[in-house]
């Protein structure tokens, strides 16, 4: 079983490969995300998070100068990322 827990300054991501995915606003993630955020979250770069989001492979939206991701998108792309791996 794969679990994954991340804990960003007062923001939690969990996620569960065998069971549901904990609602995330179960534990106070909001529902836009900064790109920044989203890297931490990934442990990412920022530059490699932004080529992922304006390529269209995690969905954002554009509020103002600001672009923002949207949560339900990035745990959809790393579901899609665990679906994708070889089982070992």
């Amino acid at each position: 079983m794969l679990c994954l827990w991340y804990r960003v300054s007062r923001m939690e991501f969990v996620m569960h490969r065998d069971a549901q995915m904990v609602e995330a606003h179960d534990i106070g993630l909001p529902l836009l995300l900064t790109v920044e955020e989203t890297a931490t979250l990934l442990r990412l770069g920022r530059t490699r998070t932004y080529q992922l989001v304006t390529g269209g492979r995690i969905p954002s939206l554009k509020l103002g100068r600001r672009r923002l991701v949207v949560r339900s998108g990035l745990e959809n792309f790393v579901r899609e990322l665990v679906d994708d791996q070889d089982p070992l």
